[in-house]
């Protein structure tokens, strides 16, 4: 069976998976309250605007890994990596309920081990505050790079952001260095309005930048950085700026890494990113069109052949 426009699945079924299964520990889902699968012409429609993270998810994360599992037959598995308890995914994770995908993570920070890459569809690589050169310090990059390099050629759709972006870049082959400055706070991306617009707000928080791989296609830059986006093999999306962010997650992000706010052409204090925080609601959206398009739909594919 395959999902038509007016199908509607069956409701979410939350099912805990024994650590062995799993191989890493089980969390549990604080509530369901009857949630359905939309896989209807709303999220179908490109107007439609993915609802504003400011509201309450409907399911949340816990501080361990979950599964959610569904009778939608075209639902995927979705495996992320996390590598600080304070970085999740924002407002990614509605988005992925909504669809009823079947939602694993690795809590990379916790020791927790990667599963076999044949059991995933599709990936995605968050963000930290560490850097991709930093295996002494945190020696379980060194598996995190060989299980993305593992999906990706597996030529599944792999979405990578900030930290998740420059993993991608060095498992591709290219350099990953210091930024020439930090950007942190709001700031203009020009697309090259094949995925987004010619100038869109994002929000920033990095002080890497990387290399454009050979193969792929270059989509977005700053005026701090240079390499802001790429595609890869049309299935694999490494994103540098954060759409995914939500006025919680931003918080949680400066609580935690405030010290690198620094005087600076590209930075932006708390009081100053508060009355920007309007600009999550459009990027958002903009996050879960192309959630849509690399996850949403039974090719894999951002539609940008290269």
């Amino acid at each position: 069976m395959e999902c038509g426009d007016n199908q509607r699945a069956a409701p979410l079924c939350f099912k805990e998976i024994s650590n062995t299964q799993l191989r890493y520990p089980i969390g549990t889902i604080a509530a369901a309250r009857n949630t359905v699968c939309r896989q209807d012409t709303k999220r179908r429609d490109p107007g439609y605007r993915f609802p504003h993270a400011l509201q309450n998810p409907r399911i949340s994360f816990s501080s361990f890994a979950i599964i959610l599992h569904s009778s939608n037959p075209c639902s995927m598995k979705i495996h992320w990596l996390q590598h600080v308890p304070f970085e999740g995914l924002g407002c990614i994770e509605p988005w992925l309920a909504e669809g009823c995908h079947a939602v694993t993570c690795t809590q990379l920070w916790n020791g927790a081990l990667l599963p076999p890459s044949e059991g995933v569809d599709g990936l995605i690589v968050m963000g930290g505050p560490m850097g991709v050169y930093d295996e002494a310090v945190y020696p379980w990059l060194a598996a995190e790079k060989a299980f993305i390099k593992q999906i990706i050629a597996q030529n599944k759709p792999v979405l990578g952001i900030c930290l998740g972006a420059q993993l991608i870049v060095e498992v591709l082959g290219a350099p990953v260095t210091k930024n020439w400055q930090r950007e942190i706070g709001f700031f203009p991306v020009r697309g090259d309005e094949s995925l987004f617009p010619a100038e869109f707000m994002a929000f920033h928080w990095h002080g890497d930048t990387f290399g454009i791989p050979d193969g792929a296609v270059h989509l977005a830059s700053s005026a701090a950085c240079e390499s802001q986006a790429f595609v890869y093999k049309d299935n694999v999306l490494a994103l540098q700026f954060h759409l995914e962010t939500t006025e919680a997650s931003l918080l949680a992000l400066y609580e935690n890494g405030k010290d690198e706010i620094t005087a600076g052409s590209f930075m932006q204090t708390l009081d100053e990113m508060k009355p920007l925080f309007p600009i999550l609601i459009n990027a958002n959206a903009l996050m879960a069109e192309i959630l849509e398009r690399l996850f949403g739909n039974v090719t894999g594919s951002v539609g940008l052949a290269c």
